[in-house]
């Protein structure tokens, strides 16, 4: 079982109106970096448990992050 690292470019929104291109373009990117259980590594993205319990073979705490939006990911263990 993998423990992974990934980096990654969140999605935001904002609820204030009457933004420019030029505001959005000063805006900086939410970089985001989650370790976890890798539970699949498909062509949509990834799946990350935050714990895993052995007895039942079962995780907890998905986090699923699309392919778009990795940068970088490494694995910490085998």
């Amino acid at each position: 079982m993998k423990i992974v690292k990934v980096v990654w470019e969140d999605a935001w929104s904002s609820s204030e109106s009457d933004w420019t291109r030029a505001m959005l373009q000063k805006e900086p990117k939410m970089m985001l970096t989650s370790v976890g259980y890798l539970i699949n590594d498909g062509p949509d993205g990834m799946d990350l448990g935050m714990e895993y319990c052995p007895a039942q073979e079962n995780y907890r705490k998905i986090q699923h992050i699309p392919k778009q939006y990795i940068v970088s990911f490494v694995t910490l263990e085998e």
